[in-house]
């Protein structure tokens, strides 16, 4: 291989399409993509043949792309096309794919938590995915950092490797993630969108203001009066007038205006510009 600046060029014969049936040779890495569709490719090659489409390894015969493939392409009994590239490494692909959108953020939190050398943010983010499967990934880092926007966790960072997860927040979004499990079936009730209700209610669960066991009751009673919201701002709006302060009677219970500490929640948040 060469180079020209800073950019690496394969030598002429490194894309050579080479094909075999010993399947031991080949090797996943750590830190790479999980297997995770391989059947919908086993039924695709039954339907359409097998598509010459190379699975890309280095040297030490490690897969850095085309896992699925492969397995599948095994379980059939099929030869593996593969392209060797020597000096290829999982950081190299994820940089490119980085670039080329191929990768998903959930591959990009696997890569992290998995690779030999693992980062404990993207440890407890992969726990905290994988423990609660039906929420939106947005609310659960929203437990995490209490934050939305701003680069408190959005995309860019967990894809560069800059995401933060402490131990404590690591608890502290546990607590928040099993509060918000309790209101699952009302929300999954609600037409449209649901990120946003999760978020709110993960906001609630901060809100000093709120009462937690008296907004579980409210829902259980009043829930089918939420619709469809566009923005957490909206969610938490239904929340504060169709359910948490509808038909306040109780005495020992004072109304929230939910939209408006999570507004002033916001500016809290918000980095201060210099200047």
């Amino acid at each position: 291989m060469r180079t020209i600046g800073a950019i690496k060029i394969p030598d002429k014969d490194t894309y050579k399409v080479c094909s075999t049936f010993e399947y031991r040779r080949f090797k996943f890495i750590d830190g790479n993509r999980d297997v995770d569709h391989e059947k919908k490719i086993e039924e695709s090659i039954r339907k359409v043949g097998l598509l010459l489409q190379p699975v890309l390894i280095n040297e030490l015969w490690e897969i850095i792309e085309g896992q699925n493939r492969f397995v599948a392409c095994r379980n059939l009994g099929l030869p593996i096309y593969y392209i060797m590239q020597p000096g290829l490494r999982i950081e190299e692909v994820k940089s490119l794919n980085s670039a080329s959108k191929n990768w998903a953020i959930r591959n990009y939190i696997h890569s992290y938590s998995h690779s030999a050398d693992k980062k404990l943010d993207y440890v407890f983010l992969d726990q905290l995915l994988r423990a609660y499967p039906w929420a939106p990934q947005q609310a659960i880092i929203f437990a995490i950092n209490n934050n939305v926007g701003y680069g408190g966790g959005g995309n860019a960072n967990i894809k560069s490797g800059n995401f933060k997860c402490s131990q404590s927040q690591y608890d502290r979004a546990i607590e928040i993630m099993d509060f918000v499990e309790m209101f699952k079936e009302y929300i999954e009730g609600v037409n449209g969108k649901k990120t946003y209700f999760y978020i709110a209610i993960a906001y609630c669960y901060l809100d000093k203001y709120v009462d937690n066991e008296y907004l579980l009751k409210k829902f259980e009673k009043y829930h089918r009066r939420l619709k469809s919201c566009s923005s957490i701002i909206d969610a938490l709006t239904q929340i504060e007038e169709q359910i948490y302060n509808y038909q306040l009677r109780t005495a020992t219970t004072e109304p929230v205006s939910l939209k408006f500490d999570y507004e002033c929640f916001l500016r809290s948040k918000k980095p201060k510009t210099e200047g």
